[in-house]
C-alpha cells in the first residue's frame, strides 16, 4: 500500500486550469479566472509603486530547474519505500506574446538524474531511462502581468508510467513558480502581501497560503498549508479505505525580483506531515504516518 500511494502526485497540483497544448487558448482568447487569490497585508513604506511584469514579446531566456520531493509513508509496521532523488531539468523559455497578456512556449534540452548515494542504482538507472524522453518536449503557459498562472499545457506520453508522470507533475510546479503573484494595489519596501491557493499533495486537496515581504528585488516567502479530515484516492485496491486525519505543513523561500526577466530565481523548500488511517477489505485499520519535503531551485542560465 506505501508504493500505491507514492504513485499519488507529491508535489501541489494545482496550476491553474490546465490543459493540453492543443487546448490552450490562443493570445487573443479570453482566459480562464485566476485560480490564486491575492490580498495585501501591510503595503510598505512610501514611495510606494505598482508592481507588474515588463516582458516584450520574442524575448528568451534559459532556465534550469532543481526539483525534488521526498515522501516518507509508513502504513502500519511497514517500512517506507526508498527516496527519490533530486532531477535537473534544462530548458529554453521563449514569450510568444509580452505582457500584460504573456504567453510563454518552452522546451526542455536536458533532463538529469542528480546522483545521491541513497537512492539504489537500479531506480537511478530506470529513471534515467524514463527521463530521457522528456527531451525535446514543449509546454505553453499563460501568465497575467501580476504573475498569475491561467493555464499550463504540459501533457505527459500517452504510455507514461507512474515514476514519469509523478516527475512531470513536479516539473509543471516549478514552472508555476516562475513568476511569483504580485499585488494590484502600489507597494513600497517591507510590503507584505499573501497568496491563498488551493493545491493537490499525495491525492489531498490542501489549502496552501504564500507570505511574501518585499525587501529592494529580494521576496522573502514564507508557506503554510493544512487540510480538514478527508479520504484519499491514490489508486489502492478496491474495498481499500485510506482517511487522512490530520494535514500541516510550512516552509520558507528567497527569490530575486526581477520584473523585466522570464525566469525570477528562486529557493523554496517546504515539509509537511499527516496522520490517518488505512482499512483494508476485511481488516482492521492501520495507522499511516506521511512525510514529505520538497525542495525547488530555478536559476537562469
Amino acid at each position: 500500500m506505501a508504493t500505491l500511494l507514492l504513485l499519488g502526485s507529491c508535489g501541489p497540483a494545482s496550476h491553474g486550469k490546465v490543459a493540453s497544448i492543443g487546448e490552450l487558448p490562443g493570445p487573443k482568447a479570453a482566459p480562464p479566472a485566476a485560480p490564486v487569490d491575492v490580498s495585501v497585508i501591510e503595503p510598505g513604506r512610501e514611495p510606494r509603486a505598482p508592481l507588474r511584469y515588463r516582458i516584450r514579446t520574442g524575448q528568451s531566456e534559459s532556465l534550469v530547474m532543481e526539483v525534488g520531493v521526498q515522501m516518507k509513508l509508513v502504513v502500519g509496521d511497514l517500512a517506507p519505500a526508498a527516496p527519490n532523488p533530486t532531477v535537473r531539468v534544462t530548458m529554453k523559455v521563449q514569450a510568444l506574446t509580452g505582457t500584460p497578456r504573456l504567453y510563454l512556449e518552452g522546451k526542455i534540452a536536458r533532463v538529469e538524474v542528480v546522483e545521491d548515494p541513497a537512492v539504489p542504482a537500479a531506480l537511478m538507472t530506470a529513471l534515467r531511462s524514463d527521463l530521457d524522453r522528456l527531451t525535446g518536449m514543449k509546454w505553453l503557459a499563460h501568465f497575467t502581468e501580476l504573475g498569475h498562472l491561467e493555464t499550463l499545457g504540459m501533457p505527459a506520453p500517452s504510455d507514461a508510467n507512474p515514476q514519469l508522470q509523478k516527475t512531470l507533475d513536479w516539473i509543471r510546479e516549478g514552472l508555476r513558480l516562475l513568476l511569483p503573484p504580485l499585488p494590484l494595489t502600489p507597494v513600497g519596501k517591507n510590503a507584505r502581501w499573501q497568496a491563498r491557493r488551493s493545491a493537490t499533495i499525495a491525492t489531498a486537496r490542501v489549502e496552501e497560503t504564500a507570505i511574501y515581504k518585499l525587501d529592494g528585488s529580494a521576496l522573502a516567502v514564507t508557506l503554510g498549508m493544512d487540510a480538514r479530515e478527508q479520504p484519499l484516492h491514490p489508486g489502492t485496491p478496491p474495498g481499500t479505505a485510506l482517511v487522512l486525519s490530520s494535514f500541516e505543513g510550512g516552509g520558507k523561500g528567497q527569490i530575486d525580483l526581477m520584473l523585466d526577466h522570464i525566469v525570477q530565481p528562486t529557493t523554496l523548500r517546504w515539509a509537511a506531515s499527516g496522520k490517518g488511517t488505512a482499512t483494508p477489505a476485511g481488516e482492521p485499520p492501520a495507522p499511516i504516518t506521511l512525510g514529505l519535503e520538497s525542495a525547488v531551485v530555478l536559476k537562469r542560465k
